[in-house]
Parts: structure tokens; C-alpha cells; sequence
């Protein structure tokens, strides 16, 4: 689905097929079937081990359909096995205290994985409509933060990055009273930090897919445990945001 993390792990496989590799966990969604062939005919050089790890159950059986029964000449150098999103490994997150400044943070998605209109006009009008003057809210999205990073970090190091933008995000959703989001790691950072959130599902299901592999057979982790909500768009998130607020 995004080509640029696919080519380097792909370099990966090319330069050190004697090696050990363990491809981390994600989604799997292949649009081009030459993709594909490409990925078999790359992964079936590898001369020692390749463990493919898939985040939801849906991949996994995509992975071994198409990566150990079709590609059966080297299936015992190649491995298949789910793990749930690494995000959930953070742990609780503590927030702190803050004073809150808006009533719901809606962090979308600006690219084709998205399921809502990309006509900003007619997003902040249906917001608008919605809550009128009773409910403030923050529009935001992940991109957004790179200008902020800049001036709190050295955007050269990475973890000094990453670590920034882990403590920009704590500082955000502790000023929030709810989260709308079509992204997955906004959805798990909620769960997180204990926030009641509304998930908007992207257009591969990658959210709903990922949070119901992590979440199978455990009662504990149920939608309501969770404060966890889906809607099928914006309408329907904000008009549920309010009942949720009210």
C-alpha cells in the first residue's frame, strides 16, 4: 500500500538474504497484483529465514495463502505469524492534569486510506452544523506536527523525534474530553491514556481489523471497557460525540 517502507524492507531482503529477517507487524493490502509477484518471486531468494509478521488475522491468512502455499519451492525459509500492533506494547500512559481546552480532538487522515471527504469546506461545515457554539473542537493530523517538532527538538535524531512527538501527542489528548480519528494509532493511543473515542474505519479496515485481532476472546478489553465507539462518518461521529458529551 505504501511503496516506500515496502522498497526498504525489499533492500533489506536483497542485500542480506543470508541473514535473519523479521519483517514487523502490519497490515497487508496489496492493490497491484505485480506487487505481489514481485514480493514472491524477492522473498523466495531469502537463503536463511524470513518471519513475516501480520497485525491482523485477515493478513496473516493472506500471508500464508499466498507467501508459503504458493510459493512452496522455499517454504521453510519463509514464516508466517501474527502479532498484534506494537503501539499496544507502550503500556498505560499517564496524562497529565491539564486544563481542557476543547471538547473533542478529531485526528484525520489526509491521504487515500481515508473514508471521509477530502473537501475540508464541506468536513468543517458538517462539523460546524453539528455542534454549533456548544462544543470547541481541534482538527488535526500527524503531519501537522512536523512543523511543531521543529521547535521543540532536533529533527535530525530520530528518537529525540519520535520521543517528541510521543510527549506532543500525551500533551494534546490531556487537553481533550473525546477523540474522533481514522487512524489506527490514535484510536490505540486512546485506549491508551483511558480516552472515550469514536473511530471512523479507514478504507481497508485496517483500524477495525488490527484493534479486533488484539482484542480476541478478551471480555476485559470490550468496546464498553474501552469507552470505544464507531461511526460510519462524520455526521455520525459528531452527532454521537454530542450524545456522549451531553
Amino acid at each position: 500500500m505504501w511503496v516506500g517502507p515496502d522498497n526498504t524492507r525489499n533492500d533489506i531482503i536483497k542485500k542480506f538474504p543470508n541473514n535473519l529477517i523479521i519483517s514487523l507487524p502490519q497490515s497487508i493490502n496489496y492493490r497491484n497484483k505485480k506487487n505481489l509477484e514481485f514480493d514472491q518471486n524477492l522473498f523466495s531468494q531469502v537463503k536463511k529465514k524470513l518471519v513475516l509478521l501480520s497485525r491482523t488475522f485477515e493478513g496473516y491468512d493472506f500471508l500464508k495463502e499466498n507467501f508459503i502455499n504458493k510459493t512452496n519451492n522455499n517454504n521453510d525459509k519463509i514464516h508466517v505469524e501474527f502479532v498484534p500492533d506494537m503501539a499496544f506494547m507502550i503500556g498505560p500512559v499517564a496524562l497529565k492534569s491539564s486544563r481542557i481546552l476543547y471538547d473533542i480532538l478529531f485526528l484525520k487522515r489526509d491521504d487515500h486510506e481515508s473514508n471521509i471527504a477530502f473537501d475540508k469546506d464541506f468536513v468543517l461545515n458538517e462539523i460546524n452544523l453539528i455542534l454549533g457554539n456548544k462544543y470547541s473542537y481541534l482538527l488535526i493530523d500527524w503531519q501537522n506536527y512536523n512543523k511543531h517538532l521543529k521547535t521543540i527538538s532536533d529533527y535530525t535524531n530520530l528518537n529525540k523525534t519520535l520521543f517528541a512527538k510521543f510527549e506532543y501527542t500525551k500533551e494534546i489528548f490531556s487537553t481533550v474530553r473525546l477523540v474522533i480519528t481514522d487512524r489506527l494509532h490514535a484510536s490505540i493511543f486512546s485506549v491508551l491514556v483511558g480516552k472515550p473515542h469514536i473511530i471512523i474505519d479507514d478504507k481497508y479496515k485496517k483500524i477495525s481489523q488490527t484493534r479486533d485481532a488484539a482484542f480476541f476472546n478478551k471480555p476485559e478489553c470490550s468496546s464498553a471497557n474501552l469507552q470505544a465507539y464507531y461511526a460510519t462518518n462524520i455526521t455520525d461521529a459528531f452527532q454521537l460525540a454530542v450524545k456522549i458529551l451531553s
